[in-house]
């Protein structure tokens, strides 16, 4: 009996073993996954932020006047600078968007793709994996502006002050100066407008609301 008791143990820690080496290739893979899972995270993250870089350096060129071969370059080179390999992805840059609701508008368009390398996963899967980020720019001009200072270097150039009430719709506040408070709400001053856009930076110390902005736009 304590032969057969004893058999019975070894080839139970015999089961066990065989099991042990079926599963591992899963558990090595499900934990090779999982790591990959963070880095392709890790890098489809700084592929969208070179996409939103190249989108608002295409837009400031394409606000400039600049036609679409310059606005493209001007495109790419923030994103090569933003961390995108030029030479391993692809760059398509749109002014206007091809798609979405800025389409046909006044805004750049920049997609960015890109293959991921597998590690661990590659065991059970062949080729790369696709990544793909696409951001879009809105710009500004001076033809949405129903006020706009000119001085090119003024502070305050655009100013409001004191007890002021103002409500524009439909139109932005713009300051070609490049002064650090080209545009400045002070005071008890209250401004609702859709934009506030200044060739420099912007001061607002008051109540100044943007209805489709989410902040001032500034160089």
């Amino acid at each position: 009996m304590a032969g057969a008791l004893r058999s019975l143990g070894e080839n139970v820690r015999g089961n066990v073993a065989v099991i042990f080496a079926l599963s591992l290739p899963l558990v090595v893979g499900g934990a090779g996954f999982g790591v990959e899972t963070t880095y392709w995270y890790h890098m489809q993250a700084q592929l969208q932020a070179a996409a939103d870089a190249a989108a608002h350096a295409g837009a400031m060129e394409r606000r400039a006047g600049s036609g679409a071969e310059a606005v493209e370059q001007v495109a790419v080179m923030a994103a090569s600078e933003n961390g995108f390999d030029t030479l391993a992805g692809a760059a398509v840059v749109n002014a206007p968007p091809l798609t979405g609701p800025s389409a046909g508008g006044d805004a750049v368009e920049v997609i960015l793709s890109q293959a991921a390398e597998r590690f661990f996963t590659a065991m059970f899967s062949d080729g790369d994996v696709g990544l793909t980020a696409r951001a879009v720019a809105v710009y500004r001009t001076a033809a949405d502006a129903c006020i706009l200072a000119l001085d090119p270097t003024a502070s305050r150039a655009a100013n409001f002050a004191g007890n002021t009430s103002v409500t524009l719709s439909g139109c932005s506040v713009m300051a070609n100066s490049t002064a650090a408070d080209a545009v400045n709400v002070q005071g008890s001053a209250q401004l609702t407008v859709d934009c506030l856009i200044s060739g420099g930076g912007a001061s607002l110390t008051a109540g100044a609301t943007m209805t489709e902005c989410r902040s001032a736009v500034t160089q």
